[in-house]
């Protein structure tokens, strides 16, 4: 998962076309992947949104966060 962290941070820029995929990805890896892993990939994901441009940021950012308030509330509910 490092090289994935590495890739998208030297290369946001011109992967920030593909942010709704990386998102998809990321949501769908929940359940099959362990946590520790699954937040390297968010890491990843998240250096993308990082350079989307403001007016396009928020539903990205929305939509990751959907997914770990779901976890959250799992958690705490135990």
């Amino acid at each position: 998962m490092r090289s994935l962290r590495g890739l998208c941070d030297s290369n946001r820029a011109n992967l920030v076309e593909h942010v709704g995929e990386f998102v998809g990805i990321l949501n769908g890896l929940e359940g099959f992947v362990e946590e520790g892993e699954l937040a390297k990939v968010l890491e990843s994901v998240a250096s993308v949104v990082q350079a989307l441009e403001v007016e396009r940021i928020v539903e990205p950012i929305l939509v990751i966060s959907r997914g770990r308030a779901t976890s959250l509330q799992d958690v705490e509910l135990m």
